[in-house]
């Protein structure tokens, strides 16, 4: 399965440059952030024809035309054919004099870029009417580094305020949305080449690979927030003039959060930006750019010295016999009271997987948390308490269960003391792209005419960032819970004459999987609607008589009504990358 992803885009009509993704979406503290970046140099811009161009041979009119033209007394431009007054000499001399002059004009077109670099940047876009604002103001002042947003280059503060909230060209980020972006994330620049002459060479290929740190919220969208994060590439250009200006160009990433073997992922701090973070990317220029691919560059990297020196190469992973031993030897010696201690030193030591992404393979841990949850919950609690001690002093922030305090697939709705209904799900932990079965089993022979089954998702904001207007009133989307609730499918189902039915609801694959932070909280719940109705018949009376009476069939019952239940479900993200696919930015 092709799982690349491609973003084109267009500079100055002859240069496109494209950024071809590995692995799309991308695991926050992994090393999946591998791509290749292109520029591609498309040739110099058709002109259109000129009046006086040579004339195809085969067409007569045409060459008539052109005797007629050239007798005239008015000929402007110049043209292949010279006039038979000059002499050999003289035309050979003319023809090499306009062939300089035509290079001449090709190489001041010839696009030459200088101190290219790539850098990664992830911001928040609020909607300042459900978010206070003022509430993220300290963290807005905090991000300006070097008189620039984040430290990006081009998003420099405005010269005429000094309003944090305005910088120069940061609508490129999101259209309409400026005086709303707090950064979240920020790189240092890579450096990708000195000075490349895209003239002489017309593909430059570079491969980059960056690790991610773990504590990256995934991207998400409401009508709250955003969450987003670009690769930006920038470089500097020789203009016509003599001039050198600088170019930024964004090119969409998209994140998923990171899971650990135990079932969990952080919990978010979203004002507290991780930003200038040192980036340990591993740059690479392709030579044989015409049939590089991923496989083919990291088959000449592997044996190569930049390979074996990476710190995210698993190749550097070796067993430690002597250390082992040791280990053992003390282990044997020890009492019982010391059994414990040597026991952390041994899993801090050798047992690596939560201490560094080396050996930790995200997509694995969460194939393991979706078809066996079970054992991931037995893991946690028999591997998890020793480390515990030591796995928080070697992380920074906290971490958020995906897994439900019990399993269950089975519930019993009530209504009024009374068993109402039975719902069965296929299995307890979802992911995204995942489709939702479900059966219901209707009990006591309750009259029921259909039912709506629908996922929702629930997003609930903290009281201390909700915006409140000068009467005190929140946004009219918000619940009394502080909660926005959006469907993301529906299934309406018909229940008349049936005892038991079933649903499928499709998780979409673009959907966001449950995560908390200090300002959100997202997670899914699965919602079932009951139209109920009186006991009466199905039949009315039209007309009676002595020989009997004539009924049909009721077009609505008179009375009825609703019997709403919601059950949380978890939604943990997808291990399966997505299909590839071209994009134009």
């Amino acid at each position: 399965m092709v799982t690349h992803t491609i973003y084109n885009q267009l500079v100055d009509n002859n240069v496109r440059v494209e950024v071809v993704y590995e692995n799309y979406p991308v695991i926050a503290g992994t090393d999946e952030l591998s791509l290749i970046l292109r520029f591609r140099y498309l040739g110099k811009p058709k002109l259109p024809k000129e009046e006086h161009s040579e004339p195809d041979p085969e067409d007569k009119d045409a060459v008539n035309s052109s005797h007629k033209a050239g007798s005239s007394d008015t000929w402007s431009g110049f043209g292949r054919r010279i006039s038979s007054q000059f002499s050999n000499v003289t035309r050979n001399v003319f023809l090499k004099e306009l062939d300089k002059v035509e290079e001449q004009h090709e190489e001041d077109d010839e696009p030459v870029f200088v101190v290219g670099y790539t850098q990664l940047f992830g911001y928040l876009a609020i909607n300042e009417n459900i978010i206070d604002k003022k509430k993220l103001e300290d963290v807005r002042k905090k991000s300006v580094i070097g008189n620039k947003l984040a430290g990006i280059e081009g998003l420099e503060l405005s010269d005429k305020t000094s309003n944090i909230w305005q910088f120069n060209n940061i609508e490129f980020l999101e259209p309409g949305k400026s005086n709303q972006i707090i950064p979240l994330y920020s790189t240092t620049q890579a450096m990708l080449f000195q000075e490349i002459s895209l003239a002489q060479d017309p593909l430059k290929v570079f491969y980059v690979k960056v690790p991610l740190p773990k504590n990256l919220p995934p991207n998400y969208h409401s009508a709250a927030l955003t969450i987003n994060y670009k690769l930006l590439v920038g470089y500097q250009q020789f203009e016509k003039s003599g001039k050198i200006s600088v170019r930024t160009l964004k090119f969409p990433l998209k994140l998923q959060a990171y899971v650990n073997r135990v079932g969990q992922q952080p919990f978010f701090t979203l004002d507290k930006p991780l930003l200038g973070q040192p980036i340990e990317a591993q740059v690479n220029e392709v030579t044989d750019g015409q049939k590089a691919s991923f496989a083919s560059i990291k088959s000449q990297l592997k044996h190569s010295d930049i390979e074996s020196e990476s710190d995210f190469s698993n190749d550097k992973i070796a067993v430690k016999p002597i250390e082992f031993l040791a280990f053992m030897q003390k282990l044997s010696q020890a009492n019982i009271n010391q059994v414990v201690e040597i026991q952390n030193e041994f899993h801090k030591e050798f047992l690596t997987d939560y201490t560094s992404p080396k050996n930790e393979n995200c997509r694995l841990n969460l194939i393991n948390l979706v078809s066996n949850p079970s054992q991931v919950l037995s893991l946690r609690q028999t591997e998890r308490k020793p480390l515990q001690k030591n796995f928080e002093e070697l992380n920074l922030f906290q971490y958020d269960s995906l897994l439900p305090a019990k399993f269950q697939t089975r519930f019993l709705l009530k209504r009024n003391t009374k068993n109402f209904a039975q719902v069965d799900l296929d299995k307890s932990v979802f992911r995204v792209n995942d489709i939702i079965r479900i059966n219901i089993q209707l009990l006591n022979h309750i009259k029921t005419t259909g039912l709506i089954v629908a996922l929702e998702r629930v997003e609930t904001i903290s009281d201390q960032y909700i915006f409140k207007d000068e009467k005190g009133q929140i946004h009219e989307n918000l619940t009394e819970q502080s909660q926005l609730v959006e469907k993301v499918c529906e299934k309406v189902v018909s229940t008349i004459n049936s005892e038991q039915v079933s649903a499928n609801l499709p998780i979409p694959y673009n959907s966001p999987s449950q995560f908390k932070t200090n300002i959100v909280n997202v997670r899914y719940l699965i919602t079932i609607k009951f139209i109920l109705v009186e006991e009466s018949s199905d039949l009315e009376l039209i007309y009676s008589d002595n020989k009997g009476d004539l009924l049909r069939g009721v077009e609505f019952y008179s009375s009825g009504s609703e019997f709403l239940c919601r059950l949380p479900i978890k939604v943990v993200p997808n291990y399966e990358p997505n299909f590839g696919v071209v994009n134009y930015v």
